[in-house]
């Protein structure tokens, strides 16, 4: 048989009071100096510095908080209060507010003289973050974030200083200006360029390079005003920089919208224009500031003569959607009659008196206008006018209004008359608005003049005595 194990030897329970008298009488806790920081983060900063990765804070800092306690720090002079880990994240607070930290002249000196002495990693990084997003080279205390960012890129060689050296990052008045210039003239696209340097993700929509792109799009504008030569495929260029699907970059950046749609119209303001450009240009900005003609605040900051040239372009796509919409409901015997009207008023464009059109339809036109298949996207953005109550009228009738010089114009479509308004008849009908009633379109017009023969003539010489506005026969006959 095999001999049963020997029972354990119980040991006897001590309770705290024993141990505690068995200590000697000069016993004391051992103490321990943590580090600010454990080595497992130092080196996570060290990586990240050295890649160029900007860390964004923890979701525990409160920053309305912090800021709060840094604004009273400031306040009182009295820092005692203020914490390394208050130090490390104050850059996340500086423009919150009304009275925001960076405007505060003894908090700046006070935070950048702290960050003078006791630079780390996590410090920087979070400055130049914060340089990046909130470019706001007006206020003082910025420019001083940039004078101490370029003196700590000195002494490193992470991809923020390397940039530094190379195109003068954290001078605010010279790296908008050198990195518009690196984009512009670089041999793959914008956003691709911008990525290698360091720009990806989130931060392709950092403040410095709104301001960049700013810059890019105003030596365009000062180009034309020198009459200097501008690099083809320019247009191209600042798009796919600024617009990524139906997102704008930079709609955070004050006059990046408006200085995107100078340089992209101005230049064709006294250029020849291709129509692949020209629908280009115009899907671009439509999508981005909508019509002119009825959303005239978002291009409020964009200059007039670029505000003309649109608006001129777009009454070349409403003569085409009238023109278009027309040839679908026109009766067969008014082809040729219609054929002529076609060329008439192509005529008056084409010379570039056609400052302004618009289309308003009845409902078998607007139909049309909206869902005639093939057709581009226009009818997303292109918009018209159409008659209200129209179940009595002509469902299939249209009207073309024009501003030709200072005259108003309505010519109506089908067995329509064109009418036409002097400046100083109040009658006169408004461009641009979403319903009409058909009256609207007639009542009180200076001359009518029936679409039957020798019209063309008759309507030409009205137009001529009271605009100067002369073509020879051949153009519009």
């Amino acid at each position: 048989m095999i001999a049963p194990p020997p029972e354990p030897h119980e040991k006897p329970t001590l309770g705290l009071r024993h141990l505690i008298e068995g200590l000697p009488d000069d016993w004391r806790p051992r103490t321990f100096d943590f580090p600010l920081s454990c080595e497992t983060e130092e080196a996570r900063l060290r990586v990240e510095n050295k890649l160029g990765v900007l860390s964004a804070p923890p979701l525990s800092i409160d920053m309305p908080e912090l800021r709060e306690r840094l604004m009273d720090a400031a306040a009182s002079d009295n820092w005692t209060g203020v914490s390394e880990r208050d130090w490390r994240y104050a850059c996340e607070c500086l423009s919150f507010g009304d009275t925001p930290l960076i405007a505060n002249e003894n908090f700046i000196n006070t935070y950048l003289a702290h960050t003078r002495k006791n630079q780390t990693a996590a410090i920087i990084n979070g400055l130049i973050r914060y340089y990046l997003w909130h470019f706001e080279p007006r206020l003082e205390g910025f420019r001083h974030i940039g004078i101490l960012l370029s003196e700590a890129s000195n002494d490193s060689r992470s991809r923020w200083a390397e940039l530094h050296r190379n195109y003068h990052l954290f001078d605010p008045d010279q790296a908008p200006r050198l990195l518009a210039g690196a984009v512009m003239n670089a041999d793959r696209p914008p956003r691709d360029f911008l990525a290698q340097l360091g720009f990806s993700g989130s931060l392709l929509a950092a403040g410095l390079l709104g301001a960049g792109f700013i810059s890019a799009c105003d030596d365009i504008v000062d180009a034309v005003a020198a009459c200097r030569p501008i690099s083809p495929g320019y247009c191209q260029r600042l798009v796919s920089w600024s617009i990524k699907g139906k997102e704008f970059l930079y709609g955070g950046v004050p006059r990046a919208r408006s200085a995107l749609a100078d340089a992209l119209l101005l230049p064709w303001s006294t250029m020849p224009v291709s129509e692949d450009m020209r629908d280009f240009i115009k899907r671009s900005l439509l999508g981005l500031l909508k019509e002119p003609r009825l959303n005239p605040v978002a291009w409020a900051d964009v200059s007039q003569s670029a505000q003309r040239l649109m608006c001129h372009w777009l009454a070349k796509v409403s003569l085409e959607q009238f023109l278009g919409v027309v040839d679908e409901t026109v009766q067969i015997h008014h082809t040729r009659m219609w054929s002529s009207r076609r060329k008439f008023w192509s005529a008056y464009y084409d010379k570039g008196y056609i400052e302004e059109a618009w289309v308003v339809f009845g409902r078998r036109g607007a139909a049309i206008a909206r869902y005639t298949p093939g057709t581009p996207d226009w009818h997303e953005i292109i918009s018209f006018g159409t008659f209200i109550g129209d179940s009595t009228g002509d469902q299939r009738q249209a009207v073309l209004l024009m501003k030709l010089g200072s005259l108003i114009i309505a010519d109506w479509s089908h067995n329509g008359c064109c009418h036409i308004w002097l400046p100083s008849n109040n009658n006169a009908p408004k461009l641009f608005k979403r319903e009409y009633f058909r009256s609207d379109l007639t009542i009180g017009s200076d001359f009518e003049q029936p679409h039957v023969k020798l019209w063309q003539t008759e309507i030409h010489n009205y137009i001529r005595a009271n605009t100067g506005f002369w073509m020879p026969d051949e153009d519009h006959l």
